[in-house]
């Protein structure tokens, strides 16, 4: 586009009183290298937003991948305490069933100290 108003521009400047003429097209020229320039400016903006969206998305991604490695390990941790209080519900089960043997034994155990008590009481009745 710039080489098409250079070319106007010698044909243009080769006429007498197109004065007018040429500085239109400086005009227009100046115009077009401004619109360059702006063009230039808003690929390089354009670029630089590009690069903090696409950081943006790695960082996002990387967030993602943290939050799913802490999400394991929560579960890892919710199914291993399941377990463990599993495991000690299994544990005082079994505690609590030797505690009510133990308190039969006792109480078999008082009873026979009262027969064997009323034995000689008994005994020393009779004597």
């Amino acid at each position: 586009m710039h080489k098409i108003f250079i070319v106007i521009s010698i044909c243009v400047l080769s006429f007498p009183g197109c004065a007018t003429y040429r500085r239109n097209i400086e005009s227009a020229r100046e115009s077009i290298e401004q619109l360059e320039q702006l063009n230039t400016e808003e690929a390089a903006r354009i670029k630089s937003l590009e690069s903090l969206v696409e950081s943006e998305r790695a960082g996002n991604q990387e967030l993602e991948r943290i939050i799913g490695e802490q999400k394991s390990k929560l579960n890892g941790y919710i199914e291993s305490e399941r377990i463990r209080s599993e495991d000690e519900k299994r544990i005082i089960e079994s505690l609590s069933g030797i505690f009510i043997q133990e308190t039969d034994i006792i109480e078999q155990l008082k009873k026979g100290y009262q027969l064997i008590r009323e034995y000689f009481e008994a005994e020393r009745v009779l004597e």
